[in-house]
């Protein structure tokens, strides 16, 4: 991570999985659902919240943009990051929804201007069920 951030757990976070202190940077994992979810996932979150303290903002598209760059820069695919999206959003809420949509619309725009991928930018979800869920989320 970077000088000043840290990583603490707690028992629940009330249903979240991560946040964060952006005065501090002291990140929070909620231990009964953070290590419920693959490798990749996690640390997509932790860059989304180190994002929050890095742009001291807690504007989410923002965030997520930074996220996404960072994670890609490290290694991560844009697919494994919009996928970590599709796991801890909920497509019933509509600002999650307006996040995933941003995302997706990100990698699109990466994935025509960088790769040169002609088609990436013909497609475009107008439904939720446009963004696969390859398994169930996790209920309780």
């Amino acid at each position: 991570m970077m000088k000043g951030v840290r990583i603490v757990e707690a028992e629940t976070l009330g249903g979240g999985i991560a946040k964060v202190n952006i005065q501090s940077g002291v990140i929070t994992v909620a231990k009964d659902r953070f290590y419920d979810y693959p490798e990749s996932i996690r640390r997509f979150v932790l860059l989304h919240e180190l994002g929050h303290y890095v742009l001291q903002s807690r504007n989410e598209l923002d965030v997520d943009r930074w996220a996404l760059r960072q994670y890609m820069n490290t290694g991560g695919s844009a697919k494994e990051a919009v996928f970590a999206l599709t796991r801890v959003l909920s497509f019933t809420n509509p600002e999650h929804r307006e996040r995933l949509y941003h995302q997706l619309d990100r990698v699109r725009h990466y994935d025509y201007h960088i790769n040169g991928n002609i088609n990436a930018l013909k497609y475009k979800p107008e439904y939720e069920h446009d963004l696969i869920r390859p398994y169930p989320t996790r209920t309780s």
